[in-house]
C-alpha cells in the first residue's frame, strides 16, 4: 500500500482467539531497516476488540494525519493473551509513505520558522 505523507492510515485486523476470550492487540510501526517508530497496546486505554463470531475478534486502529517521513515501513500486529503477556501470533505488512519533503528522521514534527525579536 502507498499513502501520501500526512494522510490518515486506518488499519483493520481480525484475530483468532483459541479460548474465545478477548485478546490484547499490540500494533507496531517499524522503518524498513527495522528501526522502531511506534508501538501501542490495545489494553493501554481499556479497549476490547469486537467479538464477531466464536473465536474471532476484530479491531481497528487509526493514525490520523500520520507524520511519518516518506519511505518504506512495516506494520506489525501482534495477538496476545487477555493479560497481554503471551504472544500468540504476528501479522506483518509493508507500506510506503510518499511525499516531497527533504526533512530527515522518522516523523515530521509540527514546527514553524520565525525571526526572534531582538
Amino acid at each position: 500500500s502507498e499513502f501520501p505523507m500526512g494522510e490518515t492510515i486506518d488499519i483493520r485486523v481480525e484475530i483468532h482467539s483459541p479460548d474465545d476470550s478477548p485478546p490484547v492487540v499490540l500494533v507496531g510501526l517499524v522503518r524498513a531497516d527495522g528501526t522502531a517508530v511506534y508501538g501501542t497496546h490495545s489494553n493501554e486505554t481499556g479497549f476490547v476488540p469486537q467479538h464477531i463470531v466464536p473465536h474471532r475478534y476484530a479491531f481497528g486502529v487509526r493514525f490520523a494525519q500520520c507524520a511519518l517521513i516518506p519511505g518504506k515501513y512495516l506494520l506489525r500486529a501482534h495477538a496476545l493473551d487477555p493479560e497481554g503477556l503471551r504472544l500468540y501470533d504476528t501479522v506483518e505488512t509493508g507500506f510506503t509513505v510518499r511525499g516531497a519533503t527533504r526533512d530527515y528522521g522518522l516523523v515530521r514534527l509540527a514546527h514553524e520558522w520565525y525571526a526572534p525579536d531582538r
